[in-house]
């Protein structure tokens, strides 16, 4: 009998999807999103994400759990104000794998799918099946996702617009730019978005995943910050302000 290594299934469906108007111009925009996402973690990927099921559902596999939450984020800041949830689990995959990820099975996508529904019942955006995991740990991981998709939720078309400059810049100063606006505007926009508290989230949440599998203390801190934390040196624990 063939020895599966332990693997990470991903599914996603759409929140409010009968909302979505036009449904053809969304479809472009999701596989533009899904394509970036793929080359954005090249490597990590057991089978890149596709769409499964119209416009409503994707699937997909990570060999390692760690950017499973940052996909999510990146997918919903293209995509927003749509936004998926995710069900992420933890399993074996042992179908399928000649294929691309709509036709993957195994405990990892029974437990994916049992966490998507959970996140669909519990209205939270991002909901983990880990059975290696303590529960008491999934729980404050999924409480903290819900505080980062109930501020995106909150985001008016300002605030998406000067986050979506500051992470593909690096700094405030080439965000205003790309934008035409001043320094300052863009930092008090940034501010009110919570955006600083959106990137320690999204830090603390890497880190966790990353302890999924117990790596050198070295391999995980290099896997644990995203570029942006790193430019700034910043610790999220101490840099992250209280919301207002």
């Amino acid at each position: 009998m063939k020895n599966y290594p332990t693997s990470y299934g991903l599914s996603l469906d759409l929140v409010g999807s009968r909302r979505v108007k036009d449904r053809a111009a969304f479809v472009i925009r999701l596989k533009q999103a899904l394509a970036a996402a793929g080359e954005r973690f090249a490597g990590h990927w057991l089978k890149p994400p596709v769409i499964s099921r119209g416009i409503d559902e994707v699937s997909a596999a990570l060999r390692r759990p760690d950017h499973a939450f940052d996909f999510l984020v990146g997918l919903n800041l293209a995509l927003w104000p749509q936004r998926f949830r995710m069900g992420l689990g933890e399993g074996i995959i042992d179908i399928g794998l000649r294929g691309d990820a709509a036709d993957l099975d195994g405990t990892a996508f029974h437990n994916a799918a049992e966490a998507v529904r959970r996140a669909a019942r519990d209205v939270l955006p991002f909901a983990i099946e880990a059975p290696s995991v303590p529960r008491s740990q999934v729980t404050l991981a999924e409480t903290l996702a819900l505080f980062h998709g109930n501020s995106l939720a909150q985001w008016k078309p300002r605030m998406h617009d000067a986050a979506i400059a500051y992470r593909a810049s690096g700094t405030q100063r080439d965000a205003a730019k790309s934008l035409s606006a001043t320094q300052q505007s863009v930092s008090r926009t940034l501010a009110r978005a919570h955006h600083e508290d959106l990137l320690a989230a999204e830090d603390s949440l890497r880190l966790w995943l990353v302890s999924f599998k117990n790596e050198p203390e070295s391999e995980s801190r290099a896997a644990s910050t995203s570029p942006l934390r790193s430019k700034a040196n910043a610790d999220p624990r101490r840099s992250a302000k209280r919301p207002r």
